[in-house]
């Protein structure tokens, strides 16, 4: 037993050397683990920093490509003679690095444009592109030079490419491309680009409805897409009409909303029965609840379709609405009352008023109906009133039960 435990507890010479050559293996591969991590934290270190500091990066990783670049972009900021040749120098290093590097190449392209003119650079820079279109600058400079060569279609491509792939790109781009809105020559070019239906185009045309200094050619802009069946958003149709009609610009208004809806009419009501509410919210269509605290809902059951109005004790305001363009004369306004609690002072009434004037041209007083539904009539005269507003308003009443009902199937005809 005493024998046993010593010849266990003791190492002969060969298991003594076997562990001494299994130390050095472990230090040996512990030396080069240690000098991996030291590269790979260099080589991090130098990405991380290439961006934010590319001289300190450099110091870290020599040959960096984005450092190299990051120094080119800040020599080539001076626009100095000795700037721009230590801006190419240091983007020949990083494309000698990285001979796929668009950025390298593209900073070669703009030292070349710098000494000796763009067409020198045009080569460089599409070879940049080709490279990779994500490059926003490379991107950002063929624009500008197929504006400057009043090159629509190819400063539309790249304005495509730009947008699609970086994502500050709208909030560079939007501004110019929306001033470009300002040249009627543009519209169809850039409506053949929004057409085949890039992920920006309706953010694009929603802010350039918004803020477009020529709103008529927007409207042109947004007819020409809805004619070839793009999905044009509706918050920029009712933008674009907002605006429009603020500024009293009835004709381009009327224009816009008849390009989405090709068969309305300008002449008379749209949408008597309130049968199809895809118009909702436009001017021209059936705007609701537009003023005060009274409500208007469209009610569908088996009475069939109408506009039901309700106002509580003491409230009252604008229902429903829409904006006609009726030519001056005499016309018969009648409507169709399935229901109604109140008449006299405190009557709902569809009311003719003249838009951006103080003017009444005219009111239909609804009568109490409690069962069998009444058509009711009056005339309304138009005169030196190029646009109309159409209302259904409710008076306030102290009555306990408010003022409650519902109409349909109005109508306008002129008699005179």
């Amino acid at each position: 037993m005493v024998m046993a435990r010593s010849s266990a507890t003791r190492p002969d010479r060969g298991d003594a050397d076997g562990a001494s050559h299994g130390a050095i293996w472990y230090l040996g591969w512990g030396a080069w683990l240690l000098a991996l991590c030291y590269a790979v934290l260099r080589v991090g270190l130098g990405i991380v920093a290439a961006g934010s500091a590319p001289s300190f990066a450099l110091k870290i990783a020599p040959n960096n490509a984005e450092a190299l670049v990051g120094m080119s972009t800040q020599a080539m900021a001076s626009l100095t003679p000795e700037g721009v040749r230590r801006s190419a120098d240091f983007a020949r290093r990083a494309y000698l690095r990285e001979p796929v590097s668009a950025a390298a190449l593209r900073q070669i392209g703009f030292a070349t444009e710098a000494e000796r003119g763009p067409n020198r650079a045009r080569p460089l820079l599409r070879q940049a592109a080709a490279l990779s279109r994500r490059d926003f600058e490379t991107q950002l400079w063929l624009i500008e030079d197929a504006v400057n060569r009043g090159d629509v279609a190819e400063a539309l491509r790249h304005y495509d490419i730009a947008l699609r792939a970086s994502k500050r790109a709208p909030q560079i781009l939007f501004g110019p491309l929306t001033a470009a809105t300002s040249d009627p020559a543009l519209i169809l070019p850039l409506a053949q680009t929004i057409v085949r239906q890039p992920p920006w185009g309706n953010t694009f045309l929603l802010q350039a409805a918004s803020t477009s200094n020529a709103p008529g050619n927007m409207v042109r802009l947004i007819a020409i897409l809805l004619a070839a069946g793009y999905p044009v958003t509706p918050l920029a149709i009712q933008s674009l009409e907002g605006r429009l009609i603020q500024a009293g610009d009835y004709r381009h208004a009327w224009a816009l909303f008849a390009a989405a809806f090709p068969s309305a009419r300008r002449d008379t009501i749209r949408n008597p029965r309130f049968q199809d509410m895809v118009s909702e919210g436009l001017a021209f269509g059936w705007s609701f609840d537009v003023d005060g605290s009274a409500t208007g809902v469209v009610i569908d059951d088996r009475n069939g379709r109408r506009l039901g109005y309700n106002a509580p004790v003491g409230t009252g305001g604008v229902v429903a609405r829409q904006m006609l363009l009726l030519p001056p004369g005499t016309y018969r306004l009648s409507s169709k009352v399935m229901s109604n609690n109140h008449a006299g002072d405190s009557a709902p009434v569809w009311r003719l008023r003249c838009v951006g004037q103080n003017k009444d041209l005219g009111e239909l007083p609804l009568p109490v109906v409690t069962g069998t539904p009444q058509r009711v009539q009056a005339l309304v005269t138009v005169t030196r009133c190029p646009a109309q507003w159409l209302e259904l308003v409710l008076a306030a009443t102290d009555d306990p039960d408010g003022i409650a009902g519902a109409v349909s199937d109005i109508d306008l005809v002129r008699v005179r």
